[in-house]
């Protein structure tokens, strides 16, 4: 509890730790920027949670009817649950796709067997490495986040834009402010299912061009911005000015 003997303790143990470091190392500029609040060393490191993935591609085209994915945790953290039930995929005129398990799968399961025409496909668990050859068949990726954890971006942005997938982000923080720095893709609040359908149309009202064109810029931003063998040589240069 924030004020209590134990916080003011570890607390006092974090400034230390800040204090005396030769270098800081933080994987959000969210983090950075709070441990800049203390008395901290001017040396410090944004290292994204980043993958080695290969681009391959400049873009990517769309299927006739957009396919939207999310391969995930299926937890109150997310609350895909509450998703699927107050997004209308049919009406909208698009596809849902499901891959991961969690504590909502078996109501989630029920949930599309009670609505046959939800448009709402379900695949249950599957292995990291399949799941990279799968997301290539998708238009674009649902990335949602029930609670904002300060200073948590979730790592599947990264994963998502070296395929050329447009994300449809529900939640705030760091991670809406990427999506909307780079423009690539729509934002919405935790739980604003209604911005958040306004946003799905406005990806599946898109010509073949501009969903294109998004594509390129999902790819682009893979490569400039999150590239993996970018980043390690920053990092190995961050290490040797520490020593």
């Amino acid at each position: 509890k924030e004020g209590g003997r134990a916080w003011k303790v570890m607390h006092k143990c974090e400034r230390y730790i800040y204090r005396k470091a030769d270098g800081v190392m933080g994987q959000s500029n969210e983090i950075l920027e709070h441990i800049s609040s203390f008395p901290s060393s001017d040396k410090k490191f944004l290292y994204r949670h980043l993958q080695p993935y290969e681009v391959k591609t400049e873009y990517k085209e769309r299927n006739k009817v957009l396919k939207i994915v999310y391969a995930g945790v299926l937890n109150s953290g997310q609350d895909m649950l509450a998703l699927v039930k107050n997004v209308d995929f049919n009406r909208i005129g698009v596809e849902f796709h499901i891959y991961g398990g969690g504590t909502q799968q078996t109501e989630i399961e029920q949930y599309i067997k009670d609505n046959p025409d939800c448009k709402i496909f379900y695949y249950g668990f599957v292995s990291k490495e399949r799941i990279v050859e799968e997301l290539p068949k998708y238009d674009a990726s649902i990335i949602p986040l029930a609670v904002r954890i300060r200073g948590a971006v979730p790592s599947k942005i990264y994963d998502i834009l070296p395929s050329g997938m447009p994300v449809l982000f529900c939640g705030g923080g760091e991670g809406a402010n990427i999506v909307e720095a780079w423009k690539v893709g729509y934002v919405s609040e935790p739980g604003d299912f209604i911005t958040l359908s306004e946003n799905i149309k406005k990806l599946n009202a898109l010509s073949d061009e501009e969903y294109i064109e998004l594509s390129k810029r999902c790819i682009q931003t893979a490569r400039e911005e999150l590239s993996f063998d970018k980043q390690m040589k920053n990092c190995i240069h961050f290490l040797e000015e520490i020593q």
